[in-house]
Order: C-alpha cells, then sequence, then structure tokens
C-alpha cells in the first residue's frame, strides 16, 4: 500500500509539473502571438493586398464623407428654418476635407503604393479639427465630435496595430493638452475619464476589425494562391498562365510564346517511379522559372507540358539564343537516384510581333512548332 502511495504521489507531482509547463508553454505562445499581431507580420507579408484595400478605404471614406456632410448641411438647413440653431459650418468644413482627399485619391489612384501612409496623414486634419471643436470653439461643453472621431476614424484604415495605438494615443494627448489651457476645471474632469474611456474602446475596436481583416487577408491569399499556382512544381498554373498571357496580348507586350515539353517522360514515370518524375517535373519547371523570370513568365499547362511568354524578344537570333540556352540549361538538370540519364526538353516557338494576333492563334502556333520540333527528335525547337 505504501509503495502505491508513493507511486501516486510521484505521478500527481509530475501531472502538475507537466499541467504548470504546458499553461506555461500556451502564455507564451500567447503573448509571442500578440507581440506578432501588435507588430503586423502579417499585414507585412501581405502587404500589396493592404495597399489595395487601403486605396479602396480612401474613395469609400471620402464619397461616404461628402454624402453624410451634403445631408447634414441641408438638415441643417431646415432646422433653422424653424427656429432651431444648428452650427452648420462644421458640416461645410468636412464636406470641403471629403472633397479634397476625394481629388487626393484621384491623382494618386493609377499608383502602385502609398495609400497607407497617404489613409492615415489624412486623418490628422480630422483629428486636428476635431480637437479645435471639442475645445476652443466650444471650451464651456464636453467634447463630442472629437471622441467620436478618436474612436471611428482609425479604423478605417488598416495599418500595424502598433502605430494605429501609437496615432490614437498621440491625438488623445495632443486633445488633453489643449483641452487643459481651454477649458474649466470641472468640464476638463470630464472630458479626461472620457478620453481615456474612448481610447481603451478604440483600441478594442481596433484590435477586433484587424484581425478580422488579417483573416480576411490570409484567406484571399491562400485562395488566389491555389487559383495561380501549380501544387506540384509552385509555378503558375495553366488558368493563370492563360490569363497573363492574354494580357500581355491586350497591352500589346511583344515578345515570343513557346510551348515545351519534355522528353520521353513517360521513361522516368515507367523506369523509376513517379517520386522521380515529379522530381523532373519540379526541376525543369525551376529552371524555366529561373530563366524566364525576367523578362517574363512560365506555366505548367499540364502533365510535362509548359507555356512561356518572353517580353521584349523578337528577333530571330535572340529568340535562337534563348532557346538553345534553356535546352542547354536543362540538360544539366540531375535527377536524384538517377545516373546516366539525362532531361531533354523540345519546345514550340511563335513571335508576337502584331496586335492582330490572338491568343487561339498564338497558341496553334506554338503547338504545331512543338509538334515539328518533337518530330526532329530530342532536344529540338521550332519558331513559326
Amino acid at each position: 500500500m505504501l509503495k502505491k502511495f508513493i507511486c501516486y504521489v510521484k505521478k500527481s507531482r509530475h501531472g502538475k509539473i507537466m499541467e504548470m509547463k504546458n499553461n506555461e508553454s500556451k502564455s507564451k505562445s500567447f503573448l509571442v502571438k500578440a507581440f506578432i499581431f501588435f507588430r503586423g507580420d502579417i499585414l507585412k507579408e501581405n502587404n500589396k493586398e493592404v495597399e489595395r484595400r487601403n486605396k479602396y478605404y480612401i474613395k469609400s471614406f471620402s464619397i461616404m464623407g461628402m454624402v453624410v456632410s451634403i445631408c447634414s448641411i441641408i438638415a441643417s438647413f431646415i432646422l433653422n428654418m424653424f427656429n432651431i440653431k444648428v452650427f452648420i459650418y462644421q458640416f461645410v468644413a468636412f464636406f470641403i476635407y471629403f472633397f479634397l482627399l476625394f481629388l487626393l485619391y484621384l491623382s494618386i489612384k493609377n499608383k502602385d503604393k502609398h495609400y497607407t501612409i497617404v489613409n492615415l496623414l489624412s486623418l490628422v486634419p480630422l483629428m486636428v479639427f476635431g480637437i479645435l471643436m471639442g475645445t476652443v470653439f466650444d471650451p464651456n461643453a464636453n467634447a463630442i465630435t472629437f471622441l467620436v472621431l478618436m474612436c471611428v476614424c482609425p479604423v478605417y484604415v488598416l495599418i500595424y496595430p502598433y502605430l494605429s495605438f501609437i496615432f490614437t494615443l498621440i491625438v488623445a494627448v495632443a486633445f488633453l493638452i489643449t483641452a487643459y489651457f481651454t477649458k474649466p476645471y470641472e468640464i476638463y474632469g470630464g472630458d479626461f475619464a472620457s478620453t481615456v474611456m474612448f481610447f481603451v474602446t478604440s483600441q478594442g475596436i481596433s484590435i477586433l476589425t484587424t484581425i478580422d481583416r488579417e483573416n480576411s487577408i490570409v484567406n484571399k491569399s491562400k485562395l488566389e494562391y491555389i487559383n495561380q499556382y501549380d501544387a506540384l512544381t509552385k509555378i503558375y498554373n495553366r488558368g493563370y498562365g492563360d490569363q497573363l498571357t492574354q494580357k500581355m496580348l491586350k497591352n500589346k507586350k511583344y515578345g515570343f510564346f513557346a510551348i515545351a515539353d519534355v522528353d520521353n517522360f513517360k521513361l522516368f514515370n515507367d523506369k523509376y517511379g513517379h517520386a522521380i518524375g515529379d522530381q523532373v517535373l519540379i526541376k525543369v519547371a525551376n529552371t524555366l522559372d529561373e530563366l524566364s523570370k525576367k523578362d517574363g513568365f512560365v506555366a505548367r499547362m499540364g502533365g510535362d507540358e509548359f507555356s512561356l511568354f518572353i517580353n521584349g524578344i523578337i528577333s530571330l537570333d535572340n529568340i535562337k539564343d534563348f532557346a538553345e540556352n534553356i535546352i542547354e540549361n536543362i540538360n544539366k538538370i540531375e535527377i536524384n537516384g538517377v545516373k546516366d540519364e539525362k532531361v531533354h526538353l523540345s519546345i514550340g516557338i511563335t513571335i508576337y510581333n502584331s496586335p492582330t494576333i490572338n491568343y487561339d492563334s498564338l497558341y496553334k502556333k506554338a503547338d504545331d512548332a512543338l509538334y515539328e520540333a518533337k518530330r526532329k527528335g530530342k532536344d529540338c525547337y521550332e519558331i513559326i
């Protein structure tokens, strides 16, 4: 009985120690996650999508602000007709601000970046106006406009959480300092308490909305990756490759289009197994991607077939040099576990140098050229 009791005590102690370690691990994990979130790592990794969304936010925020301002101005005129005095000038000022913001959007809408910093800086005059409305212009009443702006406006910008915290804190401190020198002591006390409450509320709202946006961005990125990239080779898939090629044709980006096919690929699958076959496809894809990414792109059409679009190369001699360089590099590929067996590639090429050429004819010409190249034997190319 004594031995059993000692064993039980040891197991209990061990269980508690393990539980404490697990809790500590979870605590560290939570702190690490909180730090990563506060630093905005996910937003940094998806900066292109963040900029795209902030571009949309500038447009929608400015249009919505103009509409609300106009409605407020109209309502103010109606109320004044019934001798209900409304401070209409603040709504006029809001309209001017949102109108200028919309003009700013129109001036930068064709650019690919800087929307986030523009969004954040656009809040500065709005916050300054809110501070003046809540202090200098109306020192004998508790601030309302500023507190609402402080709570709502930072949410409309998608920025790193630590920047949102710093920005809102600076604005809150600026308001409290201004209010201290412009308001009676008893009113200032109420504003101080309200500012603290609204600051905490604004951070809570910011955190919740940012988490929701991050999840949306991550899910969108995953979906885009699945739709654009081949699962095995990690290069573009056929669907997205076709889209990019058609975009090149639409924008009249002259160059050449090619379809490449691995010679005797079935040999690798039948003789060495599908794992080796997959390895061949991956290494061929990596080689083609490395050679084409500077001036174009490569996509996997399916099986052992790839398509390439190289922009800016339409000279016959340059195309020949490019094709020979591809075949030379493909021949250098080494496959793990395979000796004395080279990888060979056939390429069908057609030149895009006229705006009248469409994608269907381009593809057919390249496919016909590939057929002729395959007839010649291994490591051959044909230009039509």
